[in-house]
């Protein structure tokens, strides 16, 4: 039965909802997304966004986002109790610059910011957010889910019911879509372990602005984070303790006033305390994030440890895997059985990233230092938390006919090999030219051809004639779901020939001009034909040299040509 007509359900309008709606619509499928809330919400919390999820923003079309966020700032510690600079921390250093990963740093950005960037992309795709509107009830049937919602206008209150094909729980650990399903959230809550986070606008001698200052220790002090986002003069402020006073201060910002002064030598002068909210230690997970034809994402699924700031970026990316996958299946391009790699690749991926940030926590607070302030080494972050070695090796809709599959699950590649294999994110390349087929030999970017769309395959091969078998069998599959290019080395016989360039008038051929492709994706030129399947969320899904090896894939996957 055909359900393109009914649009998807998805709840919550926090990061994770917005991005699986905006990957949906993208794909042309309709979505109704409901908020609870009725204002959008304000505050500081959650800026840090690595090069992972800068990578699906791109992929999304939505450029914006790099270019409003800002660097990550270094940590300026100083000796308790004085103005006197102790040492400098970098959280994580950016990553060497190449072609193959044209986002390099952690970047900054407020959630208010980037909520409204998404917000403004989904309305221009004919998306619309409803506020006030709190999901009541789930009911799943075998073909559809009955979604009861209570809608807030003016005062009154209406109730309705929406008949939905599937639906995308991206409501918060609080959220209604878990508990109606009894999924578990398993883990542990530490009271004791608690951050006051607070959007403050005050100037203050000897607190710079290129810089984030850190009072105290990791136990107890306060880190204040400039960020024009706010104002000019405003800050995030970053309050570390037990939180024995914290929930007062949260509605007495006179309190918190008095509470930031008492770290910090120099008088401040406070222009505004716009926000305050509380946040505990708080580490728990489902151990499924897919309930019939529900879906959890995003903190609906899974919440962590405040440090190491991978929960927004884990959210993200959470809702760009299942996004493609559901877009094919809603499409009837492929079978159900799809969207259960959605659990069986994400888990492993947060249940690692959830211990991660959690080793971050407790370095943070046994590494202290009482005389020497802040501990660099406890706040220092691993390249891995880049996200870029995030991968799904172990996956089984992966297939690799070229490498040797290992037996470790490594899903945040903290021990790397160096390879690019199935399962991997999928590198970038520059300088290369697009040929025949009506391409106007433009010269573009890899990711530039990448689209949370389709699938795209890239044959790497001497000419077209010696591609001509995977040619002919990916051809076959619908475009919707594939594109394919054949990639030539710089200084290609074909391009000489009236042969060669015959064959690249059929397929649109990519000429490796700097060979920065070749080095990427590490095939040698002269090497046999090698198809290198990208799939729709910028990940490497196939590694083939086979016509059978093609549609083992395809088939995994649920897809016949």
């Amino acid at each position: 039965m055909s359900t393109l007509a009914n649009p998807i359900l998805i709840v919550g309008a926090g990061p994770a909802g917005l991005v699986a709606a905006l990957a949906l619509l993208r794909n042309g499928i309709p979505v109704r997304i409901i908020e609870k809330e009725t204002s959008y919400r304000a505050g500081q919390r959650g800026p840090g966004i690595s090069p992972r999820t800068l990578e699906v923003f791109n992929f999304l079309c939505v450029p914006e986002i790099n270019a409003a966020a800002t660097r990550t700032l270094p940590i300026r510690a100083f000796k308790p109790g004085t103005m006197e600079p102790l040492r400098t921390i970098t959280l994580t250093a950016p990553i060497e610059a190449s072609t193959a990963c044209p986002f390099t740093e952690t970047k900054m950005l407020g959630q208010p910011i980037l909520e409204r960037i998404l917000r403004a992309h989904i309305r221009a795709a004919g998306g619309n957010i409803e506020l006030g509107s709190t999901l009541t009830a789930l009911e799943q049937h075998e073909d559809k889910v009955i979604a009861r919602v209570s809608k807030t206008f003016g005062g009154e209150t209406i109730e309705e019911t929406i008949e939905t094909t599937w639906v995308v729980g991206a409501d918060g650990a609080k959220g209604i879509v878990r508990k109606q399903f009894g999924l578990s959230f398993l883990g542990e809550t530490h009271e004791d372990i608690r951050k006051l986070i607070a959007d403050v606008r005050l100037t203050c001698p000897g607190i710079d602005r290129d810089v984030m200052s850190y009072f105290g220790d990791s136990l107890n002090g306060i880190g204040l984070r400039p960020t024009d986002n706010i104002a000019p003069d405003g800050y995030q402020i970053i309050l570390n303790g037990d939180g024995s006073d914290f929930q007062a201060l949260v509605h007495d910002h006179a309190a918190l006033c008095e509470k930031i002064q008492s770290f910090v030598p120099k008088k401040i002068t406070f222009h505004k305390t716009r926000r305050a909210t509380l946040r505990r230690a708080n580490i728990r997970m489902t151990d499924t994030f897919r309930k019939g034809r529900c879906f959890v994402v995003g903190d609906a699924g899974h919440v962590h440890s405040p440090s190491g700031g991978q929960g927004l970026n884990t959210s993200v990316q959470d809702a760009f895997n299942l996004a493609w996958k559901l877009a094919l299946v809603h499409n009837n391009l492929a079978l159900p059985s799809l969207l259960d790699t959605y659990t069986t690749e994400r888990l492993p991926v947060v249940a690692q990233m959830l211990g991660l940030s959690t080793s971050l926590l407790q370095g943070q607070r046994t590494q202290q230092a009482t005389e020497t302030g802040a501990n660099t080494k406890a706040w220092e972050r691993g390249e891995h938390m880049h996200q870029l070695r995030i991968n799904y090796r172990y996956s089984p809709v992966v297939l690799d006919e070229v490498n040797a599959s290992s037996e470790d699950v490594d899903p945040y590649g903290v021990k790397t090999d160096g390879r690019v294999v199935a399962g991997d994110r999928a590198p970038d390349a520059t300088g290369i030219q697009i040929i025949g087929a009506n391409s106007n030999e433009k010269t573009t970017t890899l990711f530039e051809l990448f689209k949370p769309t389709h699938h795209t395959a890239l044959i790497f091969a001497r000419d077209v004639s010696s591609a001509s078998h995977l040619v002919e069998t990916l051809s076959a599959y619908d475009p919707r779901i594939l594109r394919t290019f054949v990639v030539l080395p710089a200084g290609s016989l074909a391009m000489n020939t009236a042969a060669g360039r015959a064959g690249m008038a059929e397929v649109p051929t990519i000429l490796d001009r700097d060979e920065h492709a070749h080095h990427a994706y590490q095939v040698p030129n002269g090497d046999v034909a090698k198809a290198i399947v990208v799939r729709p969320d910028g990940v490497v899904g196939g590694v083939l040299e086979s016509a059978k090896g093609v549609g083992r894939y395809f088939s995994g996957l649920g897809i016949v040509a």
